[in-house]
């Protein structure tokens, strides 16, 4: 990705579209990729904020909410921290 970067003068997301466009997988439609881009949002946020197993039957703990109560535990603690 950094090599195309560089290649192109593009930049990230762009080298992202024109790929889109090459595989034509609903680029042709904006609205379309933004559909994807919310879906993706959705799917991280109810990750970060969901407890308990993941479906599927291997009984697998979820742990991005963890993580992520953590990460804002930790982040609040470091402002509170002087210099």
């Amino acid at each position: 990705m950094v090599a195309l970067v560089h290649e192109t003068g593009l930049n990230i997301s762009e080298v992202v579209m024109e790929n889109e466009h090459t595989l034509e997988t609903g680029s042709r439609n904006p609205a379309g990729l933004m559909n994807i881009w919310r879906v993706m949002k959705e799917c991280i946020y109810r990750g970060c904020h969901t407890d308990g197993m993941l479906p599927g039957g291997l009984n697998v703990k979820r742990r991005a909410s963890a993580l992520n109560k953590n990460y804002w535990v930790i982040s609040n603690m470091m402002i509170l921290i002087p210099g």
